[in-house]
């Protein structure tokens, strides 16, 4: 094969054209599978247990929804930036008490956040050994903003308390779920850089009158992944097989 025998470059608008009006890009691919993403089977119920005066309590949360993802992809030295704003989360809050002296009733309630936001650095290499693309996802952070939580039927220290745990305990529970659901979106990219490597026939006619064409074969692998903030350099080793 001949290293580098193809070369593909991949412009930033190849990642991000920040146009979702049509899916001809990277980001709004990532962000339909975001917005179909099922967060109610990444929190388990009840997110916290306890006991407040004389009442065993179990807080659920359920019916989580959220608005329209967006997703920013930028070329960087070594990989891609990505940046995702999910606005809009909401989620339905129910907390039932129980005990032979409680006589606190159930509380329910709702918890919104106005985004919420997520940064890594998706770094692309090439495994020597197999030749395959590498995605790793470095320096991820998830932030809860504009955490709020509205509360019925919950005497005041109990609303105090179901507080300061949405926005602490909840807020981290929601970050590191979004995480690990977003990690997925590194297999996805491996998977598209892989589907790269041109392996295609054709024919080509006969250079005798009469003669049966000759198929020939373009056989190709990665053989290179370079990126900086111009866009990805896809490199392929590439040779061409006839019978």
């Amino acid at each position: 094969m001949i290293p580098d025998g193809l070369v593909l470059f991949l412009g930033p608008e190849v990642w991000d054209d920040n146009d979702t009006s049509d899916v001809d890009d990277i980001a709004t691919i990532m962000a339909l599978y975001l917005a179909n993403m099922d967060l109610s089977t990444l929190i388990t119920n009840p997110v916290t247990t306890g006991n407040t005066a004389g009442c065993d309590y179990r807080v659920n949360v359920y019916n989580i929804r959220f608005g329209t993802p967006t997703v920013d992809l930028v070329p960087i030295d070594g990989g891609l930036g990505l940046g995702v704003t999910i606005p809009d989360f909401r989620a339905d809050i129910d907390i039932p008490m129980s005990g032979t002296w409680c006589i606190i009733p159930d509380i329910d309630g709702d918890v919104y956040a106005t985004s919420i936001t997520i940064t890594s650095k998706m770094l692309v290499t090439l495994d020597p050994g197999t030749g395959q693309p590498v995605v790793t996802m470095t320096d991820t952070v998830a932030t809860v903003n504009g955490l709020d939580v509205d509360i019925g039927g919950a005497l005041g220290f109990l609303t105090n308390w179901l507080i300061n745990f949405f926005e602490g305990s909840f807020a981290d529970m929601i970050e590191d779920a979004l995480i690990d659901s977003i990690s997925s979106l590194a297999d996805s990219l491996e998977e598209a850089l892989a589907g790269l490597a041109l392996n295609e026939s054709f024919e080509i006619p006969s250079f005798i009158e009469g003669g049966a064409p000759t198929t020939l074969s373009l056989v190709s692998k990665l053989s290179r992944l370079d990126f900086t903030p111009a866009g990805g350099t896809v490199g392929m080793a590439a040779t061409i097989v006839a019978p």
